[in-house]
């Protein structure tokens, strides 16, 4: 088989052994058709003991306003240091809200307790690959950038036309994120007839 490793930096050839055999697919990665092959479905039921359930989920954290998870998203609108504080992300979610999307973030971000690590794009956080990705305020670490360039369309706004992100931006826009942000809202709701 061949993995990617390193956010997509490296492929790597392995043979795999053992019982079951498990293959899974990043999200995006091929177009979904129909298989003319049917499956063998077989009924697997584990033998569970009290031991087995000391450990049990309390509560989740991160959870999207959209029900819409980062992963599965078609729209990813993500912020970073530049949004200057977890307040503005409000603006984001709002945004988010309207265009039936996610809100992802910078590692930077999550660091500073601004948002949940599941909210957190990049190498140690959520690969996506929405067919639009908006970045706001996020310069575009090497960590950053494996984690979202998979996406079809990437938009990133930044004050700083020198940035990273903006090289492999689709769309750069060197532009005030706190003024550009509401701007956006309104034509977006607009748009939508809300």
């Amino acid at each position: 088989m061949t993995r990617a490793r390193w956010g997509g930096n490296l492929l790597e050839r392995s043979k795999v052994t053992g019982e079951p055999l498990l293959a899974t697919v990043q999200a995006h990665a091929v177009a979904a058709q129909e298989s003319p092959e049917t499956a063998d479905l077989q009924t697997f039921a584990p033998p569970v003991t009290d031991a087995d359930l000391v450990v049990g989920i309390v509560d989740r954290a991160g959870a999207q306003a959209t029900g819409v998870g980062l992963a599965e998203a078609k729209v990813v609108i993500s912020g970073g240091r530049g949004m200057d504080g977890p307040e503005a992300f409000a603006m984001l979610e709002e945004l988010a809200d309207i265009l039936g999307g996610a809100v992802g973030c910078s590692r930077v971000v999550t660091s500073a307790g601004w948002r949940p690590h599941a909210e957190q794009v990049g190498q140690t956080g959520t690969k996506v690959a929405p067919e639009l990705y908006l970045a706001f305020g996020i310069s575009g670490a090497t960590q950053h950038i494996a984690g979202c360039k998979s996406a079809k369309t990437l938009i990133a706004v930044n004050t700083d036309a020198q940035a990273p992100i903006m090289t492999h931006a689709d769309y750069a826009v060197v532009d005030n994120l706190h003024t550009l942000l509401p701007v956006l809202i309104e034509k977006a709701r607009a748009a939508k007839g809300a």
